[in-house]
């Protein structure tokens, strides 16, 4: 028996779908993770209440960008502005786009969540910034470059952004 006020806490991690469609199982209250949305969602006895998980900046493009490109942010002339991360260039990701941006103009730029439009992931599979800004799964192996690893592949088009710290190879 639950002592009123408190909250019962489950773990869940799932799609948002799943989730919402699973809520024969809970009680009276719990709290899930979406994996897809990266959302944290309150069951309060009925309704499920979502929170953004995303934060995001406004930056001004450095060159242009895509969705689903691997960012890192840096100042330009006391500008906050964008670029495309790579190990080669030591250019550390720092967050990612998720529409185009082109050289000049400010778009945003996400922080945590959920990266979309990309393409050929395995599921489940660790990701790591590669030399040309892309996401791998196995890190560079160039002496000078950088291993970062930036995430895990929720599907073979999208991926859980976690940037880790970055690794000078030698």
């Amino acid at each position: 028996m639950a002592r009123e006020g408190l909250l019962r806490v489950i773990q869940y991690r799932d799609t948002k779908a799943n989730i919402e469609a699973d809520t024969a199982t809970l009680e009276e209250s719990g709290l899930a993770y979406a994996t897809d949305t990266a959302q944290v969602g309150i069951y309060t006895g009925g309704a499920w209440v979502w929170i953004s998980g995303d934060t995001t900046v406004s930056a001004t493009a450095g060159e242009n960008l895509a969705e689903g490109d691997i960012v890192e942010l840096y100042n330009n002339v006391g500008t906050l502005s964008v670029r495309k991360a790579t190990a080669a260039t030591w250019y550390k990701a720092e967050g990612f786009v998720l529409d185009t941006i082109t050289s000049g103009n400010a778009g945003t730029v996400y922080l945590t969540g959920t990266v979309t439009g990309l393409a050929g992931l395995t599921p489940g599979g660790k990701q790591f910034l590669s030399t040309t800004g892309d996401v791998i799964e196995a890190p560079a192996t160039t002496s000078g470059y950088i291993i970062q690893e930036v995430g895990v592949a929720l599907s073979a088009t999208t991926m859980l952004f976690r940037p880790q710290e970055a690794i000078e190879l030698n």
